[in-house]
């Protein structure tokens, strides 16, 4: 399984992860050089805190569209 945004590959894994019907990508599967914090801090009702990171890709920003939960 992949993310792609602007022909870019941003996120890949084989064998894909699935948890409630929601495709999980470890930190270590996406790209580092298309990502860049995010200035919001919201709360997760699964698992509370969350980390927000804005993907840039080619000058295309996909404002808080990765995340990761800091206490898993």
């Amino acid at each position: 399984m992949k993310t792609v945004l602007n022909k870019q590959v941003i996120t890949e894994i084989d064998p894909d992860i699935v948890i409630n019907n929601n495709h999980y990508f470890p930190p270590n599967s996406t790209q580092k050089k298309f990502v860049k914090p995010s200035d919001i801090y919201p709360i997760c009702e699964w698992k509370l805190n969350t980390t927000h990171f804005t993907l840039d890709v080619d000058y295309e920003e996909n404002k808080d569209a990765v995340w990761y939960y800091p206490e898993a």
